[in-house]
């Protein structure tokens, strides 16, 4: 074998190398964050089952609870909020942050007020 050959074999062994270094960084980091999530997944699962054991009000029975011994009309609250000009916004912009009249803002994904952020803009 030749040594213009030869050189390019090590220098293709070298690139080699150094792909395969990067690729077992990358899987390093690829498996911490796995770790990670995983401690996340039974941290919350943990939280979940301890919550669970305490009683609970579901959200269903406080919009009824408000509906019913609050007197509070949730279609007429549905429609404070998507008014036609909100309708005209989520329209042309889909996803969006709206702001309401009393500084709060919608937030809305795929065409869906999902939550109202207060007006710190932190969803608590």
């Amino acid at each position: 074998m030749d040594s213009g050959t030869i050189k390019y074999l090590q220098v293709s062994r070298n690139k080699y190398q150094s792909e395969l270094d990067v690729k077992i960084n990358e899987r390093e980091d690829v498996n911490g964050r796995i770790k990670e999530l995983e401690r996340l997944i039974q941290e919350t699962s943990t939280k979940i089952a301890s919550a669970l054991k305490e009683p609970n009000v579901s959200e269903h029975a406080l919009l009824r609870y408000a509906e019913r011994v609050l007197g509070f009309n949730s279609k007429e609250i549905s429609e404070m909020i998507l008014t036609d000009k909100n309708k005209e916004i989520i329209n042309t912009l889909g996803d969006c942050t709206i702001p309401l009249p009393n500084g709060c803002s919608a937030f809305v994904r795929s065409k869906t007020i999902v939550t109202i952020l207060p007006k710190d803009g932190n969803d608590k």
